[in-house]
Order: structure tokens, then C-alpha cells, then sequence
């Protein structure tokens, strides 16, 4: 699949698709075919009538895109179908791309969900603000070159602008940058990771508040800039398998789990300082939070990685989505209430 961000334009591959074989992650399928619609989304192309659709656009990183989940595996493709016997005449697109900060969510607005002008965004957000206080390796500089703010790019980004080689090469570079800062898609064996003393685990020595206030800022911006264009935003948290507990499928011990040079529950804690700037700005800005990283269980048998979603986490994140923003639609949409709000579903027992 090519790269969404072409030196510092997010170009996205549109009516484009890749089928891949899996060797090496047992959680997934050995086949995996990802389709980009006509819009550089995964889902179904636009309908004619549009605006007599309940139109929904999911927001966010390498948890939203699900890019080694095969195609309808992904939660927003599940979303759909988890709604559709509730919601009339709906449509769900899933416009997440790899490693995007708030940086890069700003920027796929800004250039091309903004002019679609969906009823409700949702984003997922938070895991790739960590410590971020400029854009990373994926969204650096990939603001639209009309807005005025727009940084001065650098001799790389301005040759790949004319350059397929140099576009491919300056991304192989962020690729390498993301895989080394853990943003990467590698299978984790709970049964074989190192873990901490937890009398040794001193927590983050980094102070977070300047990070966190630029997020709240970010989170801010992209609340003002939907409903600028009349589309509802809907924030969601950010979980992770590591933190407080023990592993049900494996019975390892999540909280000590090394995570770079912390423990699992430290760097839960981190985590959780970002959703919470998530969750009182839902408050304050009076913004539908769904809060996935309280509801969904730390349980190995959901995650290919420490963040990634097997095909039964993708569902159970659909789930625990599709029970919150039902009634939200419900509320708001009246229109397209057709049915009954489904509840969580209950996963199968594991095999």
C-alpha cells in the first residue's frame, strides 16, 4: 500500500489494494487484502445520497487503521455491522493512518474529512502524543501547504515532493524512526518478555505537563475545527494491554512487564495521564467521551502486540463503541433509530 504521507502532503491511495501473507504473527491471518475506497478510506465508497446517510468517519493511529487486520476486520468495518440493525441508512469509514499523532489528525481534516463534512468523527487518540511536543515521524510537516502556518520543510521533504524515490526514501526513514520508538507491529510473547523490580521501577524522570498541555491544545483544535464543519466529534481513549493485573490467557503478571525502561504499570499510569486529558476535555468542551481504555480487558487473546488488536479485539472494541455511540445517535440522529441499541457482547470463552 503506498505511504499516506508523500514528503509533507498526506496523499492517500485512493480505489488502491494490498494482499499480504503472514509468516510470522500467529494471532492473524495468514492472508490479509487491505482495500482503500475512492475517498483513500477503508469502507464502502460514499453513497449518492449522501446526506440522507448517517455518516460516520473513525480518526486516529495504527489502532484505528488496524493495517494487518484483513479487510472488514478492521473495528470500524465491525462498528458498521454492530449498528446497522439500530441505525438506518448508515455509513462507517475508517480514515485512520499508521503512526499519526493529533499532528497528522489535524491534517487529514484540514486537507480531506472537512470537505466530506460526516454527521460524527470519532477519534481514538492519546498513545502516539506521548511525549510528543511536534509531529512525528509519520505526520511531520504533513500540514497542507496553503495554510499559512505551515513549517519551512526540509531539503528531503522538498525533494520528495517531485520525487517517487526520494518520497519512498523519506519515508523508509520515518518507518525506521516509528519501529524504534515501539509504533512499530511486532508480535509480543507474553511467556518470554523481560520484566522489572518493581521496588527498582521509578517511574517517568521526563515531565510530561508541557506534552499534556500541548495535547489538550491539539485535542482542542480538532473538537473547534469539527464542529467548524458541522460534524460531531466523538472522543475515545486509548488502552493498552500492559498496566495493573495479570494476563487471564497467560497468567503474566502486566504490571511488570518491561515496557522500554519501565514497568507495565508505570507506563500504564503515563498512558492513562494522556486519556485522562481526553476525558475532561470531554467535560469541559462538552464532547461524547467513550472511555475504551477503562472498558477494554487486558487480556493477550485481544492484542497481537502491546497495543494492537487481534480480530477478537477488534471486535470487542467494536462492541464496547457501538454500545456507547448508539444512543448517542439515537439521541442526536433521531431520524435513523430504527432498532434496539445493542449491548456489549460477552467474548467466547477461549479455546
Amino acid at each position: 500500500m503506498p505511504f499516506a504521507v508523500d514528503g509533507d502532503r498526506i496523499r492517500l491511495s485512493v480505489n488502491a489494494g494490498s494482499l499480504g501473507s503472514n509468516d510470522t504473527h500467529s494471532k492473524l491471518d495468514r492472508r490479509i487484502f487491505i482495500w482503500k475506497n475512492s475517498l483513500g478510506f477503508r469502507g464502502a465508497d460514499p453513497p449518492r445520497s449522501f446526506d440522507r446517510h448517517l455518516t460516520i468517519v473513525a480518526v486516529g493511529g495504527s489502532t484505528t487503521e488496524c493495517l494487518l487486520l484483513d479487510e472488514g476486520d478492521d473495528w470500524p468495518a465491525r462498528l458498521r455491522r454492530r449498528l446497522a440493525p439500530a441505525i438506518g441508512r448508515l455509513w462507517v469509514n475508517n480514515a485512520g493512518l499508521d503512526g499519526h499523532s493529533t499532528f497528522g489528525h489535524q491534517a487529514l481534516i484540514d486537507a480531506h474529512i472537512a470537505r466530506l463534512s460526516p454527521d460524527i468523527v470519532l477519534y481514538l487518540v492519546g498513545v502516539n502524543d506521548i511525549g510528543r511536543g511536534e509531529p512525528n515521524a509519520f505526520d511531520e510537516g504533513s500540514r497542507p501547504i496553503a495554510r499559512s502556518d505551515a513549517p519551512t520543510p526540509g531539503p528531503w521533504v522538498r525533494l520528495a515532493r517531485h520525487s517517487r524515490v526520494a518520497s519512498l526514501a523519506l519515508n523508509a526513514y520515518r518507518m525506521v524512526r516509528a519501529f524504534r520508538w515501539s509504533l512499530g507491529h511486532g508480535q509480543v510473547d507474553l511467556l518470554s518478555v523481560e520484566h522489572v523490580d518493581k521496588n527498582a521501577d521509578n517511574g517517568p524522570t521526563m515531565d510530561h505537563d508541557p506534552y499534556l498541555r500541548g495535547y489538550q491544545q491539539r485535542l482542542a483544535a480538532l473538537v473547534a475545527s469539527s464542529r467548524e464543519h458541522g460534524m460531531q466529534p466523538v472522543l475515545v481513549t486509548q488502552p493498552l494491554l500492559y498496566g495493573a493485573g495479570v494476563d487471564p490467557t497467560t497468567g503474566v503478571d502486566l504490571a511488570t512487564v518491561r515496557i522500554r525502561d519501565l514497568g507495565g504499570s508505570t507506563a500504564w499510569r503515563l498512558m492513562e495521564r494522556y486519556n485522562d486529558v481526553t476525558r475532561r476535555l470531554g467535560r469541559v468542551a462538552d464532547v461524547p467521551v467513550i472511555d475504551l481504555a477503562a472498558e477494554m480487558p487486558k487480556d493477550s487473546r485481544y492484542y497481537y502486540d502491546w497495543m494492537h488488536y487481534t480480530p477478537a479485539g477488534s471486535e470487542m472494541v467494536a462492541n464496547v463503541i457501538a454500545s456507547h455511540l448508539c444512543p448517542i445517535v439515537h439521541a442526536r440522529f433521531p431520524d435513523h433509530s430504527t432498532g434496539d441499541c445493542p449491548d456489549i457482547a460477552q467474548p467466547e470463552p477461549a479455546n
